[in-house]
């Protein structure tokens, strides 16, 4: 697992990254067609997917970079940091599913926005 990312409601980044790589630890290719999602498990356990773009496809490198309103959106108003969980799903051309990471989930930590 990688250690947790956090950002605050509104904000657009940090820009999330994995490279995918096989129990051996080399990299897994991803090659054309393969599709890959960032799954966002919420407070309440309910999944959201949003796909991802693929840096390097012989490299097994992938990212995702926040769009306005996500993971949560900007108007929602917490007072203490919320927990939330992601994994990410590829799926290659041949059918095969391979998720990362293969065990547990990593954690993405959701901040109060700054008050003026």
């Amino acid at each position: 697992m990688s250690a947790p990312i956090h950002i605050r409601v509104g904000d657009r980044g940090p820009v999330v990254n994995r490279q995918i790589a096989r129990s051996d630890g080399t990299s897994e290719a991803l090659p054309s067609g393969t599709t890959v999602v960032l799954r966002v498990f919420d407070d309440e356990d309910a999944a959201t997917d949003y796909a991802c773009t693929i840096v390097s496809a012989t490299a097994g490198t992938i990212q995702y970079a926040w769009a306005d309103d996500e993971p949560v959106s900007a108007s929602r108003e917490i007072d203490e940091p919320v927990q939330f969980s992601y994994v990410f799903v590829i799926t290659f051309t041949d059918g095969r599913v391979v998720t990362s990471p293969t065990i547990g989930r990593d954690i993405l930590v959701i901040h109060p926005r700054l008050r003026a």
